[in-house]
């Protein structure tokens, strides 16, 4: 009973650090694919297969991506097409249009999805990990790439003409030279010193709210492990039942990363 009561304490000590936090406009919430999943998108793991197809992949190869997808090794899977000779710039221009035109099936007003939670957060700056583009539409905010922050002033984010600003970490569909999606990619992307500068100066000074995301992606998170070590600071991770009673992926977020 005393642990259950301390954990009460703990969590009501969170919630009025959220609440504070937002009041001063200083929360950020991160989203993930999981916010996607009621517009049933294709996964990762269709899009690879889709682009195996449409650059008719010999039968060889596509049984060592469908091996590759089995073990969640999307990013093998990726080198393996390109190896095939398929460049990065028909990968991208791929996976845009798989993804447009699943929307195009999907009447986005009759499901019921947590982005229109979303709208009552009108004043929030967001981060996305998401191609989709359902973020920007829903809550009408408009985008703003992490690299623009490199030619501001440090203070400047903080201004009210930036209240309701989308900052997509690995591109969008409307821009499919933007999508982060092979391991080259990835790596130019979280390498590129304006990026992490930028994404330093963010966790640093902002508190994030990570929402239908899973931590798992390798890049996203040593690039966390990257900067932590240099300003702390404290985030919050909102997990579904499954993962909540994970005790060791709980103590490993909040020792690790001090989320």
């Amino acid at each position: 009973q005393f642990v259950l009561l301390l954990r009460k304490s703990e969590l009501m000590n969170y919630m009025e650090e959220l609440q504070e936090a937002y009041e001063k406009n200083l929360l950020i919430p991160v989203i993930g694919s999981g916010l996607s999943v009621p517009f049933g998108l294709p996964t990762w793991g269709d899009l690879i297969i889709n682009i195996a197809d449409e650059y008719s992949i010999r039968d060889c190869i596509k049984c060592q991506i469908m091996s590759q997808l089995s073990n969640k090794k999307y990013l093998d899977a990726i080198d393996l097409i390109k190896n095939e000779d398929v460049s990065e710039q028909e990968i991208c221009i791929r996976v845009a249009e798989c993804l447009k035109n699943a929307k195009k099936m999907i009447n986005a007003s009759d499901i019921d999805n947590n982005y229109i939670d979303l709208l009552k957060f009108h004043r929030s700056r967001f981060i996305t990990t998401n191609y989709d583009e359902y973020l920007d539409e829903i809550t009408e905010c408009a985008e703003m790439p992490l690299k623009v922050f490199a030619e501001m002033n440090v203070n400047e984010f903080a201004r009210d003409k930036y209240n309701g600003r989308i900052i997509p970490l690995h591109g969008t569909i409307s821009k499919p030279e933007s999508i982060v999606f092979s391991r080259a990619s990835y790596i130019d992307n979280y390498d590129d010193i304006g990026f992490e500068q930028a994404f330093q100066l963010l966790r640093s000074q902002y508190t994030f709210l990570f929402l239908g995301f899973s931590f798992d992606d390798i890049y996203f998170k040593k690039m966390f492990d990257k900067i932590i070590h240099r300003f702390n600071s404290h985030h919050f991770i909102l997990l579904d039942r499954k993962q909540a009673r994970n005790n060791y992926r709980i103590k490993r977020l909040e020792d690790k990363y001090n989320v």
